[in-house]
């Protein structure tokens, strides 16, 4: 009696899925929804830093990277975020190492914004084009 056979039907077209998906539709994907999910977030830090001058707050900014996005604070000339989030500035301010403004806002809306990330790349495997056989 001879050995039965197996064959994969569309293991060449999926592997040639993965590779598309990974390097043609997620980097893109994961900058998208870290932009979108970051916006609202630098938005309430912004409001949450305190507006003596407005330099401080006016430096919030959601920057795009290869992975994502992340949510910068201060600049060369605005150097003082550390120092006014968690102490020391201005005077004897005392250290508080949960920070003051930027962390208790991210860590209010962390939850929130992993879950619409999560949605935003599902959205993306979702709407792929697949070219794996279904059947």
């Amino acid at each position: 009696m001879p050995a039965p056979q197996v064959a994969l039907i569309g293991l060449a077209e999926m592997r040639r899925d993965l590779i598309r998906l990974d390097s043609d539709y997620f980097p893109k994907a994961f900058v998208e929804a870290g932009v979108k999910v970051a916006t609202p977030l630098a938005h309430s830090i912004e409001s949450a830093l305190p507006h003596l001058s407005g330099d401080l707050a006016g430096t919030v900014r959601v920057a795009k990277v290869r992975t994502g996005a992340s949510l910068r604070v201060g600049t060369k000339a605005v150097n003082y975020a550390g120092p006014i989030e968690f102490g020391a500035y201005p005077g004897d301010r005392p250290f508080v190492a949960g920070g003051r403004y930027i962390f208790p806002t991210a860590q209010g809306q962390a939850a929130k914004a992993a879950e619409e990330y999560s949605n935003e790349v599902q959205k993306v495997i979702d709407g792929y084009p697949w070219e794996t056989p279904t059947s």
